[in-house]
């Protein structure tokens, strides 16, 4: 595993349910790494405590009510996670790999080709449009240096960009342009250059 703590966030609000117990059973039989259970949607404190009862239910230990939007008890997760659990940073060092992004609209292509130079499933691919939900990055070393490569989320037209994930799995996508050294936008040969690749370009340039 390349995580060192897994985080199992479930729904407060909706309550326990059997997608959560077969999650949960999947972590027992093969999990290998410290596990929290947060139950998110509990924005008071006092009626989350009650929320988080049922998920003892799942035995993977004290379930955490916590609440993403309002940041109820983030903190003593967080201190939880990163005193028993990260190593303490003493130096950093400097980032030395050239940064390339993959930048595109939705499904032209980026994550299979993301997955091809790395050689194994690091993305989602899908035919579904949007599948990329965020930023994923590995670094590849060869004889001419390191190169960290970005896979982005596609891009669409601001018009058809609704608030909420999408708008911000975007904005980080325009981050990842933004940090780059190199960019590649990527083009879908059976659509041609359409309007939003043109926009785009502009972006990058």
């Amino acid at each position: 595993s390349e995580a060192t703590v897994a985080l199992f966030v479930c729904d407060g609000k909706e309550g326990l349910t059997q997608l959560d117990k077969i999650v949960a059973d999947w972590l027992r039989k093969n999990n290998r790494i410290p596990t929290y259970v947060l139950v998110n949607k509990c924005e008071s404190e006092t009626v989350g405590i009650t929320q988080a009862q049922e998920f003892w239910e799942l035995g993977l230990g004290q379930p955490w009510p916590v609440s993403g939007i309002h940041g109820t008890g983030l903190g003593e997760v967080l201190d939880e996670v990163t005193t028993k659990h990260m190593v303490k940073v003493t130096h950093v060092l400097k980032e030395n790999a050239t940064n390339i992004a993959l930048i595109g609209r939705p499904n032209v292509g980026k994550s299979s080709l993301f997955n091809k130079l790395f050689g194994k499933d690091r993305s989602i691919v899908s035919e579904v449009a949007g599948t990329t939900r965020d930023t994923i990055d590995e670094v590849i070393t060869r004889s001419s240096g390191r190169y960290r490569i970005v896979d982005t989320a596609g891009i669409r037209r601001r018009g058809k960009v609704d608030y909420g994930a999408e708008y911000f799995m975007v904005n980080r996508a325009f981050k990842a342009i933004k940090r780059a050294d190199v960019i590649i936008l990527l083009l879908d040969a059976i659509d041609g250059i359409v309007e939003q690749d043109r926009l785009l370009a502009d972006r990058i340039a």
